[in-house]
């Protein structure tokens, strides 16, 4: 089976040149992020998370679209979305990626503050 790894990488919120929309989190309902994605293919799966960091909005392509639908490949595909939390509180909830054959993948948070927190899953974890 070919590898298959897809890396969400949600970063840092302040940014002078934003290529991406950021997505606004103004209520506590559902949101679908494909809109406000951008996605980034590392072909040879060699990039680290610093590296992608380092990367400019413009490097990614946006999702056309709600969905982002690659194929099958054995590229690594880095996704980063812009989150602003337009409310009075802070948002809790669930990141769903509605695809259950991926075989790895990582998920990257970056706040604002700069501290960085991964989680991974994926059907080969």
């Amino acid at each position: 089976m070919p590898r298959l790894y897809l890396a969400l990488l949600l970063l840092w919120l302040a940014c002078p040149a934003l290529a991406l929309t950021p997505a606004p989190l103004d209520s506590d309902l559902r949101l679908s992020l494909g809109a406000y994605s951008g996605y980034y293919e590392d072909v040879d799966g060699t990039l680290d998370v610093e590296q992608v960091l380092a990367l400019d909005d413009d490097d990614f392509r946006k999702v056309s679209g709600e969905h982002a639908n690659l194929g099958k490949n054995a590229s690594v595909w880095w996704f980063k979305i812009r989150l602003v939390n337009a409310l009075q509180h802070d948002v809790g909830g669930y990141l769903e990626v509605n695809y259950p054959l991926l075989d790895h993948l990582q998920v990257h948070l970056v706040t604002p503050d700069g501290k960085q927190q991964q989680q991974e899953s994926g059907d080969t974890f």
